[in-house]
Parts: structure tokens; C-alpha cells; sequence
């Protein structure tokens, strides 16, 4: 059984060691989470952001696209990095 998305992506972030954009999740993901409704961009941008928002992740880096769109990178914090440990393991 595979993990709500929500909880997934806070997975992968504990993964990875560098800053991720949400577009980096999606395609991170995309193979895991394929044919689900749920995987928008819009979506994953909205979880990343509660995340944010209940400082399990930080923003380390924000720019613009050659569009002019905003393209924000996140890393796990160390409070995030603590609460790993109740989601359960793959």
C-alpha cells in the first residue's frame, strides 16, 4: 500500500540532500503516483507549501523562469527531519 501523496512527498524531501523544487517532486514521483488525479502541479505546490507552513520544510532559494514564473526550492527542516519517524516506512 503506498503512502497518501501529502505524506509522501515529506518522505522523499527526508531523501533527498539538496533543495527540490515542487517540479522536481512531481517528476520524482510521477512513476509512483501515475494516473491519479492528484498529481498536478498545483497540487504538489499546495502540499509543499503546508508543509512550509507547519515548518517541516524551509525555502532556501527563490527565483524566476524564463516565463517569469516563481520557482521556489525547499529543503527538510531539522523539525521536520524528527517527525520522519512516524510515517511508516515503505
Amino acid at each position: 500500500m503506498k503512502l497518501p501523496l501529502k505524506l509522501r512527498i515529506f518522505q522523499y524531501l527526508t531523501q533527498v540532500d539538496h533543495p527540490v523544487t515542487s517540479q522536481d517532486v512531481m517528476d520524482a514521483l510521477k512513476g509512483e503516483y501515475a494516473g491519479e488525479g492528484q498529481m498536478t502541479y498545483e497540487r504538489v505546490d499546495f502540499y509543499m507549501q503546508s508543509l512550509l507552513c507547519v515548518d517541516m520544510i524551509e525555502q532556501t532559494d527563490v527565483e524566476f523562469d524564463k516565463d517569469g514564473e516563481l520557482i521556489v526550492h525547499y529543503q527538510i527542516t531539522d523539525f521536520g527531519r524528527s517527525r520522519i519517524k512516524y510515517i511508516p516506512k515503505r
